[in-house]
């Protein structure tokens, strides 16, 4: 075994895994149509000031979804034809 690599311990382990700074994972779940995942998940990142990139939407014409769209970067869909 190498002498330069360094372990560490469980406990800095465990630190590295709680670290505060970590972005987490939030799922936006509803039960049918319309009640607002699309708008919330949206509306959350614009909140924080997240990076958001959009691979695709649907707001159904709903123009409070639209506003949260805004100008906000959209993948162009790949059309294989």
């Amino acid at each position: 075994m190498s002498e330069d690599i360094k372990r560490i311990t469980p406990e800095e382990a465990l630190k590295q895994c709680n670290d505060e700074n970590r972005d987490k994972l939030k799922v936006f779940i509803g039960y049918a149509p319309g009640v607002g995942k699309t708008y919330s998940m949206l509306n959350e990142g614009n909140r924080r000031g997240k990076d958001i990139v959009i691979g695709y939407v649907e707001s159904h014409q709903r123009d409070e979804t639209d506003k949260q769209i805004g100008n906000l970067e959209i993948i162009p869909r790949k059309n294989d034809i």
